[in-house]
């Protein structure tokens, strides 16, 4: 079974798509479910039972009752699938508003679209990646442990108490500096979202949260995600300076409505973990972050640990002192890189004293779990000549992003 999954795998990113209209690309986002399969290989196909296609390249699939998680675009007539380093490439054959024929290889697969889900059934057992990850590992310390991250940064609406993930590695939230400078590129209902307007009852999305601010009454003072207290001490988890985030004080014990949207799922690196990840893994490529302007905005390329330098060989590897714009990389691009598990953390700015939206364009900010003292929780930190977790103040009541990770079985 092992073999036959492996593969097919291996079969649906070597084919091409060659017959596809712009018509049928925009009709295979949506949920299909297989109904045949003929040719001389996969008679076990039927385990594969639900596909997703979502509109952001997203690619789900159920396998034999576990759920995995990869990536596809569309190039042309070509579509390219993506799972855990294999890629597999299919021909759409025929093809109507409710039904289509795939060839793969000597094989022939019909799809009828099912409003069921593979969220139904969100445990994706074995190599399953639980939706909203990344499909790259990243080893967080010397016995080896691995992750993966979320696929965007977090996000909270307070008017319906939803937590999300970005919908792009480079959405953030941003907001008007006092120079009257804007950031941000998150919007609702055609309105842009801004971190200064963070109330009980704002309708917009915020991504800058104080530190334990999981929404969770585990002790702190300050425990709602809207809260902005300039009051380091109201942010203590379960009430005491000396606790690092953990359970119900962390922003990952929420349930993620498009990660996995049960209780529990993700956490927070902690401060060494975060130093291992940018600094300490030993990987072959030997290339762990990048400075890079993706889509237009700046950030940090964290590459996982099984990167080959084939699939993108970035500029200036390593070098907190490089500029942001080494390395250039379009949204079809980042794409690719993406469907290999890179990660993209952006620049975001931090809200500050007052509730103040600042340094949009300067820093990217990213919680750690760990206390440093009685004011000041880690985070790592990067800025045009910087690129670690940091000496600066790092108060507790500043808004700064969350970016989640589950950890590998």
């Amino acid at each position: 079974m092992k073999k036959l999954f492996l593969s097919f795998i291996a079969l649906i990113m070597l084919l091409s798509f060659s017959s596809c209209s712009k018509k049928a690309t925009d009709l295979i986002i949506g949920h299909w479910k297989i109904t045949l399969v003929e040719g001389s290989i996969l008679n076990d196909f039927q385990k594969f039972a639900i596909w997703e296609f979502e509109s952001n390249g997203t690619m789900r699939f159920e396998y034999d009752g576990n759920v995995y998680q990869g990536s596809y675009n569309v190039d042309g007539p070509n579509i390219y699938l993506r799972y855990n380093n294999h890629q597999v490439n299919g021909k759409i054959v025929n093809m109507g508003d409710n039904w289509m024929e795939w060839q793969v290889d000597d094989n022939n697969i019909f799809f009828d679209r099912t409003g069921e889900s593979v969220s139904d059934n969100p445990g994706g057992g074995g190599n399953g990646i639980i939706e909203g990850a990344l499909n790259g590992l990243f080893t967080i310390n010397s016995h080896g442990d691995k992750v993966y991250f979320s696929k965007g940064n977090l996000q909270y609406q307070a008017s319906t108490n939803t937590w999300r993930f970005a919908e792009h590695q480079w959405n953030f939230v941003g907001g008007i500096c006092d120079s009257g400078d804007e950031f941000g590129n998150v919007y609702e209902n055609g309105v842009k979202c801004d971190n200064a307007h963070v109330t009980s009852n704002y309708e917009g999305w915020f991504d800058l949260f104080g530190w334990g601010t999981s929404g969770y009454n585990h002790g702190a003072v300050c425990y709602q995600p809207w809260s902005t207290s300039d009051n380091n001490s109201n942010y203590y988890a379960f009430g005491s300076p000396s606790n690092n985030l953990s359970g119900q004080a962390d922003w990952g014990y929420n349930a993620i409505s498009n990660g996995g949207n049960q209780n529990g799922l993700w956490r927070t690196l902690s401060k060494q973990e975060w130093e291992y990840v940018i600094a300490e893994r030993d990987t072959p490529s030997g290339v762990l972050f990048a400075k890079a302007e993706v889509n237009d905005v700046y950030g940090i390329i964290i590459l996982p640990d099984d990167w080959n330098n084939s699939y993108y060989e970035v500029n200036n590897p390593n070098n907190g002192n490089a500029s942001f714009t080494g390395n250039e990389i379009s949204a079809s691009t980042w794409s690719v890189l993406e469907s290999y598990g890179a990660l993209f953390l952006p620049k975001t700015g931090i809200r500050i004293e007052g509730g103040y939206y600042g340094y949009g364009g300067c820093n990217g900010d990213y919680w750690s779990s760990t206390i440093i003292d009685d004011d000041d929780a880690s985070r790592l930190m990067f800025d045009y000549n910087y690129v670690g977790t940091g000496i600066w103040p790092q108060r507790r009541f500043n808004g700064r992003c969350v970016r989640l990770v589950h950890d590998a079985e």
